[in-house]
């Protein structure tokens, strides 16, 4: 499963966010400024639509409630407007535990492709 990251994907983000940046929002800065010379996404949307990409799988429903924390967290590479973009769920550990709220963990590797 893929998606193409959409200039409207980076302008909502900005606009939900609050994070007006010129280096992601003005053409003529990123033109002018931009080692890249084109529009890069911040990492946060292209995470979340990796995210939104792996729940459209049907792999990770009903695995968890609450995100509790993100390790190891990397872009190897910057993602530009245009791009398209794929996942790839590694599973590592899926145990039951009787931890005060959580009744589950799964332990995953989410990787972009």
């Amino acid at each position: 499963m893929s998606r193409t990251i959409t200039e409207a994907d980076i302008v909502n983000f900005m606009g939900a966010s609050g994070v007006f940046e010129e280096r992601h929002m003005s053409t003529e800065y990123i033109r002018e400024h931009s080692m890249f010379g084109k529009r890069v996404s911040p990492g946060p949307p292209t995470f979340i639509v990796a995210e939104g990409l792996a729940v459209q799988l049907g792999l990770i429903h009903h695995t968890g409630m609450a995100l509790l924390g993100i390790e190891h967290m990397r872009w190897p590479a910057p993602t530009f407007c245009g791009d398209t973009i794929g996942v790839e769920i590694v599973v590592l550990e899926n145990k039951f535990t009787v931890l005060e709220h959580r009744k589950r963990s799964l332990h995953d590797r989410l990787e972009l492709r």
